[in-house]
């Protein structure tokens, strides 16, 4: 490669096990139907089910396959697998009752979607002549019941992915929330919304001004001074406030120290999952300034051939990205894109060329999904380069995106990350990539509410050193634009950006912010150097186009703790790990809110501080002392930070007892490659 080497990341929550493999070159259409409800620990069918399955039975006379699943919902304890796999034994036992010729198979997985918990899917093959996979309705989910772009892409439906109309509606279809957002610069969608709020049915009072009570948030009233927003204030209560529509923030600069200051160094003993976590940037596998070079690798196959061009459904989401480098960053950063007209057939059919994927663990662990490999990863990769080399310039680019057929569900996930690939005419070095498979293109932003623009920049971001699964695990705060800190160390944002308070001493100092989700000017973060290894990082945040997972109505402030010190690891879903990461968040001093199980994410409603609410930690006070068009944010502190009481030392301090692979051993996966690193 061209610059330097790699590092890969994914942020995926599901497992699964292999499903029965089927004979090369087949080709299946695909039945499927969820059973009806089972009425609590019931294992045994109703009528309505055994009917539900002799229909099935009766509709597909040719299949070869009839497989059971049993579905578990991903937080509920293991025992609930013995239940479902009762219940999912007993369907594949009674079509096999009715057509001895059918080859069953009856497994149990787990999903995040809500609505399949407990329940049974059928799933029937049967051979078929199609020509493409978009012609399949097949939805074969290999494990992680997903649905394929050909449900909701083009579908108007109210359900999650789908299209919308109006932006900021909020709707409950199907026992979902969900709201449309702006998911692109062209594109509104149906996300599942992520607030911990109830939607209410009320509509807001008419007429209303700067103070009165409304109760949708993000709806605007405009007006002569510009419009009104409904907005979450003190305690999370909604109200009206009045903006001009500019979130330009005049600097203050009385009270501040130089910026370098409050650049810490990196002082970890052990590099951890990889990237830096502190000045200097160190830990890149490809240039974090100027133009980089990304490829993307469109693949189909014999069995499953894509519809359209390679960048028929990439285009909107590469021009978010490099708008948002434009307007966020002001292009220190730029991509320079190569994507070729057609895509590259493989010799073999797609289910050759699946890559088993490794999930991170709550212990910290890695543990595979069990998703059958035919190929090996070499041998994958080897195949994709050779005819990649035909129509790109391998050693000319940076970086890789290898883009699988989006409709084909046999490819979750693909080969890549950092690779030596030898092809048939020579041999490349430390390849920087990664996959997007199935799961990639469909699960992320139907399952989770991330779309295609987001994912790619956190993927890439990884190769540019970032860790990014702090603070709050990566997970919506930071999902389309980076924390401030990461990106800062890698020189991202200026040094103008920022404002420095020496919080080691007494302070009483005021600073305005501009929100780091927009393209404004101002100080986009306030950092407070509490000592040589720690410092408090304070962001304004507010909804924009690039950060899609921010509810609407918020405006307010974060604070997180970033400790020099510490490695860079990862524990998903775990949240009695969260003061294990190297950020933190602290929560705002009312910390009376619900927070939403399943580890430290936008759910916790007490790590944002709306107008009034103040946070503290060591005897440094920082309070959000006004919020309209910008924030104005007061530091305080009587003494400068004071000594780590015990109660603190508890409180904020892990002592790291886990144990770590040897900083010797090269490791490759989730998240990077890394000399040391023992990446998750």
């Amino acid at each position: 490669m061209k610059k330097l080497l790699a590092l890969a990341a994914s942020l995926l929550l599901v497992a699964s096990s292999a499903t029965p493999a089927q004979s090369a070159g087949a080709k299946y259409k695909v039945y499927q139907k969820t059973l009806s409800a089972f009425s609590s620990t019931a294992t045994t069918l109703t009528s309505q089910q055994k009917a539900q399955v002799k229909a099935a039975v009766e509709a597909n006379p040719d299949a070869e396959k009839f497989v059971c699943t049993g579905i578990r919902y991903f937080s509920q304890p293991m025992s609930i697998n013995i239940m479902v796999r009762k219940r999912a034994k007993a369907a594949c036992e009674y079509a096999k009752e009715l057509n001895p010729n059918l080859s069953t198979w009856y497994q149990n997985k787990p999903t995040q979607a809500r609505s399949y918990a407990g329940k049974v899917l059928l799933t029937v093959k049967s051979p078929e002549e199609s020509s493409t996979a978009a012609e399949r309705t097949d939805g074969n989910q290999a494990g992680y019941l997903v649905a394929g772009p050909e449900t909701w892409l083009n579908s108007t439906a109210q359900k999650a992915g789908a299209k919308c109309s109006s932006e900021g509606a909020r709707v409950v279809a199907n026992n979902q929330a969900l709201e449309c957002r702006r998911i692109s610069l062209v594109s509104l969608r149906w996300i599942a919304d992520s607030s911990a709020e109830p939607f209410s049915t009320r509509q807001n009072p008419s007429n209303p001004v700067a103070g009165t009570i409304c109760y949708r948030p993000g709806d605007r009233v405009t007006n002569s001074s510009g419009y009104l927003e409904c907005r979450y204030v003190q305690g999370r209560k909604l109200q009206f406030v009045q903006l001009s529509g500019s979130n330009d923030a005049p600097k203050l600069t009385s009270g501040l120290s130089s910026v370098e200051m409050c650049k810490l160094r990196d002082q970890r003993n052990q590099i951890g999952g990889g990237g830096s976590t502190a000045f200097p940037m160190q830990y890149n596998r490809i240039q974090t300034n100027g133009i980089v070079d990304i490829a993307v690798v469109p693949i189909d196959f014999p069995d499953s051939a894509a519809p359209g061009k390679p960048a028929d459904l990439l285009q909107e989401h590469i021009d978010t990205i490099n708008k948002r480098n434009e307007e966020i960053y002001g292009n220190r950063i730029q991509y320079r894109w190569h994507i070729p007209e057609s895509w590259l057939r493989m010799s073999r059919n797609a289910e050759y060329y699946n890559q088993d994927h490794q999930t991170v663990q709550p212990d910290g662990s890695r543990k595979s999904d069990g998703t059958k490999t035919l190929l090996t990863k070499e041998e994958q990769l080897t195949e994709i380069y050779t005819e990649a080399e035909k129509v790109l310039d391998i050693d000319a680019m940076d970086f890789f995106f290898l883009y699988s057929n989006p409709y084909e569900p046999d490819v979750q996930f693909g080969p890549g990350y950092l690779d030596d690939i030898t092809t048939a005419t020579k041999t490349y070095r430390s390849v920087a990539s990664y996959p997007l498979g199935y799961w990639a293109f469909n699960g992320h932003f139907t399952q989770n509410g991330v779309p295609l623009a987001a994912w790619m920049a956190h993927e890439i971001q990884h190769f540019h050193g970032m860790v990014q699964h702090a603070p709050g695990n990566g997970t919506q705060w930071h999902e389309g634009i980076a924390s401030t800190w990461e990106t800062w160390v890698a020189g991202w944002r200026p040094d103008s950006e920022y404002a420095c308070v020496d919080g080691t001493k007494a302070t009483d100092t005021t600073v305005n912010l501009s929100s780091m989700d927009l393209p404004s000017s101002g100080f986009k973060s306030l950092v407070i150097k509490v000592s040589n290894t720690e410092v408090l990082v304070v962001e304004s945040r507010r909804d924009g186009i690039y950060n899609p997972s921010m509810t609407p109505g918020v405006a307010g402030i974060s604070v997180y703790n970033v400790d020099a010190t510490k490695a860079g690891d990862r524990w998903d879903g775990n949240a009695a790990k969260e003061l294990d990461y190297y950020a933190y968040f602290l929560r705002n001093n009312r910390n009376s809110l619900p927070s939403i199980a399943g580890g430290p994410n936008l759910g916790d409603l007490n790590i944002i501080g709306y107008e009034g609410d103040s946070f503290t930690y060591r005897g440094i006070t920082i309070t959000l002392e006004s919020s309209g068009d910008y924030d104005t944010v007061k530091i305080s502190s009587a003494t400068g930070a004071t000594p780590m009481s015990k109660v603190d030392s508890a409180k904020y301090v892990i002592v790291e007892t886990f144990g770590r692979e040897p900083e010797i051993n090269n490791f490759c996966g989730c998240c990077g490659c890394f000399p040391g690193a023992n990446l998750h």
